[in-house]
């Protein structure tokens, strides 16, 4: 999805807070590149720490852009760029739903899901539906 074509009374791209993330040089890619984007401390008051739709738009992007060689990290950049602006709406509607049935299962099985798993990748990119 072009940026021009995200809703912005539906969605938020935020990072994570890893330490990666939270540096100025990532701050300012996100900042510049990413349709309205938030810094982790902005929106942290609204998040739960338990952000699984996150990791199927990680591993798109992940797919999409790991095949491609990169001479350089602006290369890399701009591949996730790209990959994230393909993103359909239909996509991000439908990993909302997955999520939904799957902690629906694990509820009914009485799984307990450990919020304190650390994943550390260059770049997680979550939708938060406000």
């Amino acid at each position: 999805m072009a940026r021009d074509q995200l809703h912005k009374d539906k969605y938020v791209w935020t990072e994570n807070g890893s330490l990666s993330h939270t540096s100025s040089m990532c701050q300012k890619f996100c900042a510049d590149n990413m349709a309205f984007f938030m810094v982790q401390r902005d929106i942290a008051p609204f998040l739960t720490g338990f952000e699984p739709v996150g990791l199927f738009h990680l591993g798109f992007l992940k797919k999409e852009t790991k095949w491609i060689s990169h001479p350089n990290v602006d290369s890399l950049k701009s591949s996730i760029v790209v990959a994230r602006d393909n993103l359909l709406e239909e996509f991000v509607i439908n990993s909302c739903m997955a999520i939904r049935q799957r902690v629906k299962t694990l509820s009914i099985m009485k799984v307990t899901i450990l919020s304190g798993i650390s994943f550390s990748i260059s770049l997680s990119i979550c939708f938060v539906n406000i």
